[in-house]
């Protein structure tokens, strides 16, 4: 069974910078406006708020899918972070296999992978080349990308929760950012801290992703406040 999300946003009274706060103004409108539908079922299938998923999206790609170009914006090459919400095949797949074993798929969720993976194993402890290609194509389309992206989301924030039961988005945003077993996971503070505090261990990127989605005047705290679902 899925935790709730028991968060009240901003989770610290750092704000990000002016740059980004004018993304949010000026380019947010078009990310919902072109994807909304897909955020708002992605968020419902996952039992999370949509406006931690525009977040995560606003910081990664700022709500964009598709370079100017007309191809999806892919971080390095094939097989590599793609799209809107920047999700790397491998680490879909190692998160779905978790989910799969733990039964946290939503009815929604299941459709999503048989409509886009269709016969689909997970089975294996390690993913063939031939399914992470299969996985790399069909995170090339928004709204398979979306719904990746969220499932990975939730099932991050299940590991991350507090004892009681309060899901912890500062520090899923480090293992989605920068991997599961990173530095910033092993601190004390990633355990017990609070968000200021663990903005202040890990390094100036990641830290900047999570004023960016959890603090004052960010992203989540942006959609809020006025009102957009």
């Amino acid at each position: 069974m899925m935790q709730s999300f028991k968060v009240k946003i901003p989770l610290t009274n750092l704000q990000p910078p002016k740059t980004f706060q004018d993304d949010l103004a000026n380019s947010s409108s078009s990310m919902v406006s072109n994807f909304g539908n897909y955020f708002r079922a992605a968020a419902a299938g996952t039992n999370l708020p949509v406006q931690f998923l525009y977040a995560i999206a606003m910081v990664e790609e700022t709500g964009t899918h598709y370079n100017p170009n007309g191809t999806v914006h892919v971080e390095g090459g094939s097989l590599r972070s793609t799209g809107i919400m920047q999700i790397d095949p491998e680490s879909f797949y190692e998160h779905l296999k978790v989910m799969v074993k733990k039964n946290r798929l939503s009815q929604d969720s299941i459709n999503i992978l048989n409509k886009y993976l269709p016969n689909f194993s997970f089975d294996n402890l390690t993913a063939t080349t031939q399914q992470l290609n299969t996985i790399f194509l069909a995170l090339k389309k928004p709204e398979f990308n979306i719904w990746a992206g969220a499932m990975v989301l939730r099932d991050i924030l299940e590991q991350t929760s507090n004892p009681d039961g309060t899901l912890r988005p500062d520090k899923a945003i480090i293992k989605y950012n920068i991997g599961e077993y990173s530095l910033p996971t092993k601190l004390k503070v990633y355990i017990s801290g609070d968000t200021t505090s663990l903005v202040k261990s890990v390094n100036p990127t990641t830290a900047n992703y999570i004023v960016k989605v959890t603090g004052i005047n960010g992203a989540m705290d942006y959609f809020l406040k006025n009102n957009i679902s």
